[in-house]
């Protein structure tokens, strides 16, 4: 399976998903902002990033302009539980960065992994 960094500043969700993911045999690591997962990524060197937007330290969209500059290749599934609004225009710059997938806040554990497969496909 796939190996995955959660970067997410809500520790009950990331615990959540990690529940999730490694119930299905994937390998996770967490960190709780861009720049803790920014060296997390760096160090795992991950197939896949689940990457928040809004968070403390540095958020989502400067996480994916730096990481991109060292880890070209890694997946990145940007997620937001911002207004509709907001939340849209963010993802499409997410898009634009290299994001290959979006997924709004709450979703379900299904869709996670459907956009999981896609983005590893």
């Amino acid at each position: 399976m796939a190996k995955i960094v959660i970067v997410d500043d809500e520790p009950v969700f990331r615990r959540l998903l990690c529940a999730k993911l490694t119930s299905v045999g994937h390998s996770v690591f967490e960190a709780s902002n861009g720049k803790l997962g920014e060296k997390v990524i760096l160090a795992e060197k991950p197939d896949l990033v689940l990457l928040d937007v809004w968070m403390p330290e540095q958020d989502g969209i400067a996480t994916i302009v730096n990481v991109r500059k060292h880890a070209p290749d890694v997946k990145i599934i940007v997620m937001s539980g911002q207004p509709a609004g907001a939340g849209l225009r963010l993802f499409e710059i997410a898009g634009t960065l290299g994001a290959s997938a979006t997924l709004a806040k709450p979703f379900s554990p299904d869709a996670l992994i459907k956009a999981i497969d896609a983005a590893l496909a």
